[in-house]
């Protein structure tokens, strides 16, 4: 409610952010496993595929992506290739 009356008085309202965390590495949070397979979906490999690659069921693929997702606040493979691009080619 405090953001509509701001927002309603003209004033200018920013989304909240937790400066704590600007600058940080948002891969850092990942396991080694959970990089292994962010870095074959930036490859363009298939679920199937980076199972077969890494010995792992197709379960336990999804497993770790969904997890993966979670910690980069990406809602799909493409969202989240698209963190890891930024992080790998810094501007």
């Amino acid at each position: 409610m405090r953001t509509i009356s701001e927002v309603a008085a003209g004033r200018m309202v920013f989304p909240f952010v937790d400066v704590r965390r600007i600058g940080e590495d948002p891969l850092s949070t990942l396991t080694a496993r959970e990089r292994e397979l962010l870095a074959a979906l930036a490859r363009g490999r298939s679920n199937a595929g980076i199972a077969r690659d890494l010995g792992i069921s197709l379960h336990t693929v999804k497993f770790h992506l969904k997890n993966l997702y979670e910690k980069l606040g990406a809602r799909n493979r493409a969202e989240a290739v698209a963190r890891y691009l930024t992080v790998q080619s810094p501007h």
